[in-house]
């Protein structure tokens, strides 16, 4: 019988016999080469703060400031000056990163609630105890990124790469995930669906 390529609710059985969900997520096909630009989709501000700087000095921080990191973020991965992003607890809520390049940024317990996440590349990335909720991730790519603990209740996965990403413990009840996605996940333990 062919599986449907419609998304399905996190959680919901794509087979007779369900099997409960684990944590690991097993490879996937190469990631696509669309939009890999790494530009930033402009936005109003989503928060205030003071912030100075790759790593920012305020909780809360506005479009600008987000944007600034993200571009500080690229020159470091090219080498060519610049910081790795660190956001450890900010609040990025709102935000607007459609197409970003975040490969290896520290983000644990960043708040990125409702944030436009479309196609940013996450691969290896921290983002333990990151708050995902609502958070639109189509395409997004988080290989062997670590996301255990993470908040992704009703986020939009479809279409999003976790091939070996670490998710123990996240909370993934009304996400929507592609069949596809669904059945890479083994290992989970926590409150997952």
């Amino acid at each position: 019988m062919p599986r449907s390529s419609a998304p399905v609710p996190a959680g919901a059985s794509t087979s007779p016999r369900s099997r409960p969900p684990r944590c690991v997520l097993a490879p996937a096909p190469p990631p696509s080469s669309t939009s890999s630009s790494g530009n930033i989709a402009p936005s109003p501000a989503c928060g205030r703060g003071q912030g100075e700087g790759v790593t920012a000095n305020s909780l809360q921080m506005d479009q600008s400031q987000i944007e600034q990191i993200v571009r500080d973020h690229k020159r470091w991965l090219a080498d060519d000056g610049g910081e790795q992003a660190r956001l450890t607890g900010k609040d990025l809520s709102g935000a607007k990163l459609q197409g970003a390049n975040l490969k290896r940024a520290v983000m644990t317990k960043v708040n990125l609630e409702g944030a436009d996440l479309r196609e940013v590349d996450f691969t290896d990335a921290k983002l333990d105890e990151a708050n995902l909720k609502n958070a639109n991730l189509r395409g997004a790519r988080l290989r062997d990124a670590d996301l255990s603990g993470a908040d992704l209740r009703f986020a939009d996965l479809r279409n999003a790469d976790a091939a070996g990403a670490e998710v123990s413990g996240a909370r993934l009840k009304g996400a929507v995930i592609t069949p596809e996605a669904l059945h890479r996940l083994m290992g989970c333990r926590a409150e997952t669906f």
